[in-house]
Order: structure tokens, then sequence, then C-alpha cells
């Protein structure tokens, strides 16, 4: 028998030591990947699928709610810490779905749905018209809150001391069983109440004191977060009393700015439609467990005006992409002399709300995931308007069929005194109305009109697309190219404007040769196009895609790299870039 060396001896041991060392660390650390490395010599070992399940897996349902509450109550305390006297409850855990509704409806104030002889006409209306959406005043006009609150905050100010609803959860319980779809409205901005309560909140004057409009109404500074914590509570208590929807109203500084910002010593220095944005950002994240879409109203110039024109904060491509849905408010009133070639916009109440909506349509077009264009339409009429003419169903009936026609199948109709029914006085509504289902087959017709034309919800073709962007180019008029030219979204208005700030070449001609609908959604056109300084027109063709309800064309590569990198001649037959030439 062969001796066994001193040194060889020592290692034999010194690897038995290892071996044991790392069975015992992978047996303790309760490791079954390692115990089954070593043993097995696999690193797959039947373990696995117990180590990667999650330890809910295991939970009984019992153990798994009383998981929920508790994360939930944490939850509800850290939001207490953070929001102090504007804390609004979380809502229930399971909650009913709440999907999102073609709404039709009517602007009721707290006294009129507290009226139960005018309620039941309301409903009785919904029940018999297309009628399926109720708007109701939470906040109103005055800052008033329309019920009585439990938020701590409003119960200091008293702000709820002129409520006109008693109990309005149960209002909304009995709204929603008749299958009405509501919408909480708030008005954020212009706030009598709050600042008599606090005056520092309002709009100071540079020589002292609140500012009040010519009405004699105080209007808080949107700058104030407090503003905001104010109003998203008041907006989340309305969910919890079950509204559909949280609408928030005079979501912008008060018009006249010219005469506003002379007068006014504002408490920010941010541009007015930054501030605009980021409440309406604020509230919709702020509102997102409470299980409510959100909207707002927007002046109905603010689709044919370009940016903030009125410098009241609202700019339709910055408000559009933050909500839900938006509800611009086309009155035909409300639209000066001249506004789309008419003298008196309130007397053509047709052709008013479709050039307004298909300026919103257009506006809408080249913005990911827009909110729906839900517009407020003129129920009343503007006595205080020259040449004005009387509204009555036949007028409301012409603005409601515009939108329809252009597929903006929901709207909601605005009369502040709410005289919508007979009762003397007002607008009768009861036999103009469509009912539920004539308004389906209206919309149905209408769709496959505009399909078996190739046109869009504008009621524009393919060719009408390439001519806007076409002539956009030609007189360097970058937003009329950029509501037609579709680039998949990858540039909005601030992208695209910089864009066409580095156009070199010169679009002399373009004729648009041919063109068609593939189908609903995509289509085809074949122009030819001249450049400055070129003997022949150029033949392309190119795709049209409908984006957000509207044509927009797909120009060729070649066409767009010419736009930005042409080139000419000079004297000495060199080639000089014409955007080098031009800086």
């Amino acid at each position: 028998m062969k001796k066994i060396s001193r040194t060889s001896l020592i290692i034999v041991v010194i690897i038995g030591i290892l071996c044991i060392g790392g069975l015992s660390w992978a047996f303790f650390s309760n490791n079954d990947e390692a115990v089954n490395g070593v043993v097995n010599g696999d690193d797959n070992g039947d373990k696995d699928k117990e180590k990667d399940k999650e330890p809910d897996d295991e939970m009984t349902e019992e153990e798994k709610r009383e998981l929920i509450e508790k994360e939930r109550k944490q939850r509800e305390k850290e939001l207490k810490e953070e929001m102090g006297e504007y804390f609004v409850p979380l809502p229930p855990v399971e909650q009913e779905d709440n999907p999102p509704v073609k709404a039709r409806g009517l602007y009721l104030t707290g006294h009129s749905v507290a009226n139960e002889a005018r309620l039941s006409k309301f409903l009785e209306l919904a029940i018999n018209t297309e009628i399926n959406s109720i708007v109701i005043d939470v906040k109103s006009d005055d800052g008033i809150i329309t019920h009585p609150s439990d938020i701590e905050f409003v119960n200091k100010v008293n702000t709820d001391r002129l409520a006109s609803i008693d109990n309005l959860s149960r209002l909304v319980e009995r709204l929603n069983d008749a299958g009405i779809y509501t919408i909480a409205r708030v008005v954020v901005f212009k706030d009598n109440q709050i600042v008599d309560e606090r005056p520092e909140w309002g709009l100071q004057r540079r020589d002292g004191g609140v500012w009040r409009d010519r009405q004699g109404v105080a209007w808080v500074d949107p700058h104030h977060k407090e503003i905001w914590d104010y109003n998203l509570a008041v907006a989340r208590e309305a969910a919890l009393e079950g509204f559909n929807e949280i609408q928030f109203d005079y979501v912008r500084f008060p018009d006249n700015a010219a005469v506003v910002d002379r007068e006014v010593d504002y408490a920010g220095e941010r541009d007015k439609d930054k501030v605009i944005t980021e409440f309406l950002e604020y509230a919709r994240s702020g509102l997102e467990e409470y299980n409510v879409h959100v909207s707002a109203d927007t002046f109905g110039v603010i689709a044919t005006s370009w940016g903030d024109a009125d410098n009241i904060g609202q700019n339709w491509e910055k408000i559009a992409p933050v909500v839900d849905v938006h509800c611009p408010m086309v009155y035909p009133s409300h639209y000066g002399p001249g506004y789309f070639g008419y003298q008196v916009p309130d007397a053509e109440p047709g052709g008013t709300i479709t050039n307004a909506l298909q300026d919103a349509l257009k506006r809408n077009a080249p913005i990911e995931n827009p909110g729906r264009i839900r517009p407020y339409l003129q129920a009343f009429t503007a006595t205080w308007v020259r040449g004005n003419i009387n509204y009555g169903s036949e007028e409301v009936m012409e603005q409601i069929k515009a939108a329809y026609e252009l597929g903006i199948d929901e709207y909601l109709l605005w009369c502040s005194s709410n005289t919508y029914v007979r009762e003397g006085t007002g607008i009768s509504l009861d036999d103009a109305l469509f009912t539920r289902e004539e308004t389906e087959a209206f919309l149905a017709e209408r769709e496959e009109e505009r399909k078996a034309k190739g046109l869009d919800n504008k009621k524009h073709s393919v060719k009408d697309a390439a001519e806007e962007f076409l002539e956009g180019v030609k007189r360097n008029r970058w937003k009329d190219a950029y509501f037609y030219h579709s680039t998949g979204f990858t540039k909005d208005h601030r992208d695209y404007e910089e864009w066409a700030e580095s156009w070199s070449a010169s679009l002399e001609d373009y004729e648009i040769a041919s063109y068609g609908a593939v189908d609903g959604s995509r289509g085809e056109v074949e122009v030819k196009v001249k450049w400055e300084g070129e003997e022949e027109a150029r033949k392309e063709e190119w795709e049209a895609i409908k984006e957000n309800k509207v044509w927009r064309v797909i120009p060729s590569e070649e066409f767009l790299e010419i736009l930005v990198t042409y080139e000419e001649e000079d004297e000495n037959g060199d080639n000089e870039n014409r955007e080098e030439e031009d800086n």
C-alpha cells in the first residue's frame, strides 16, 4: 500500500473542510439554488418556482383584504399630512366601473336640482330625448359650495353656508339610477366667496387692495398653490359623492387682459398659460385615485386664434393633452363681427358652430391623445349683441346638427336660467331634441356619407389636406403645414416651428395629380412639385392617414430633404446652401 504524503493529506483535509462549509452555508441560508447546485450540480432546481412565487400567492382572500386596508390606512395618513385642512378621504377600494360616455347634457344650478318640480321636468326631458347627462354646480360662479361639506377648510371659511342641495350623494345616486351621467362643475379662479375670507389670495391692485372686475366680482390669483389645493379638495369630495366627471370652469385669468395687466400686481411671473396648464395637470393627477373623468371649459375662440391670443392663460395645444374632455364654449354670441365671414355670428348658429368646430378638429389633429371635443352650445338669447336673433329650439337644434355633421357626437347646452323646458318663458326643447334612437341613426348616416366620399370629420378630402400642407410650405406659413403634416406625433407645435425655421427651399408651384382614400383611415395622393430654380416639376406619391379624425399627409423623404437642404449656384457657379446664405 502506497503511503500518502503529509502534504497531500493536508490538501485533502482542506478540500473536505471547504466542501462541508459550502454545504453548511447553503443549508443554513435556506438557499435552495446553492444546495441544488452543490448536491446536484444543477442551477435550475425543482424549487425555483417556489422562489419566484410572490408572497400574495400564498395569502387567503381575507389576508389580502387586510393587507390592502393596512396599505390604504397608511396612504390616507400620508395624504392627510400632505393636504392638511384640504384633506379628503380616499374612495372605497372597490369602485364601480366608470366608462367614458358620449355626454349630451344640460347645465343646471344647485337651486334647479334642489327644486323637485324642476328636477322632475329635466328628468322627464332626459327620458324622452337624447339627453343623458347633467352638469351640476358643486362650486358656483360666486364660489359658493352648493352642498354641506366635510372638508375642514370649507368649514373654517364657511363657503358652504349658502348650500342649496341638502343631500348631494342621494341626488347623484338618484340621477345615476335614472341612467344620467353626472358632471360636477367646479368654478376655479373666479371666486368672490373665498376672497372675502382670504383677501390675500385675490388678485391685488398695484395701487393697493383687492382687484375686482367690471361686475365687482373678485378673482383669485392662480399663482397661489392654496387655491389649487382648495379646488382639488372640492373636486375630490364631489367624486366621493358619486359624480362621474369633474368639470373645471373659469380655468383662466380675467379677460380684457390689457387693462387687467396694467392694474394687477400678480403673485408670480410665470406665463399665464403655463400656470393654467400646470393647475390642470395637478388636478388631474390628484383625482387619479377617485375614479372620475376630468374636463375643462375654455373660450371657444382659442380653437381659431393661435396660442394664448387673449392673454388669459388658455392655449389649445397645452390644455388639450391634459384633460379627458375639452369643452370649448363655442356660443355664436361670443364671436365678434367678421368671424368666419359673418357680420353677426350670433345670427348664424349653424354656420358659426361648423366653422368653430372645424377649427377645433384641426387643432386636435397633431396632438397625441388629446381630450375629446365636447362643445358647450348656446341655449339662450344674447340680447346684448347688436343684431342678435332669438334662440329657440330651432336654433339649438341647428347647432347640434352642425356638430353631428362633423362627427362630434356629444355636447352640453348652456342657459344660466336653466329654462330648457316649457315653463312660461325660455326655450322649449321637449319636442325638438332627437330621441336617442334618432341620434344614433343621424350620426350613422352622416358617417356613412363622409366615408363614401372619402372625407374626414372636417369634411375634407385627402386632396384638401395635401393642398393645405403644400400651401403652407409655399407661403412659409408653418402653422398651416403643421396641422396637415403627419409626423407620427414626433413633433409638437414647438418642435415643428423650430424645424420650419430651417426651411431653405422655396416651393414655386404644385399640382395635385390624383388622390383617393384607400380605406377609412388611409389614403394616397400624387403630387407634382416645382422648386424655385428647377425647370421641371417633380412627380411624387405620398401617403395620407387619418389622425384624430382628420386627414394628414406623409410627404416623401426626398421632399422633406430638399425643403431643408436646398442649394443654388452663385454667380461663380459654386453651390451655396441657401440656409447659410440667409444667415
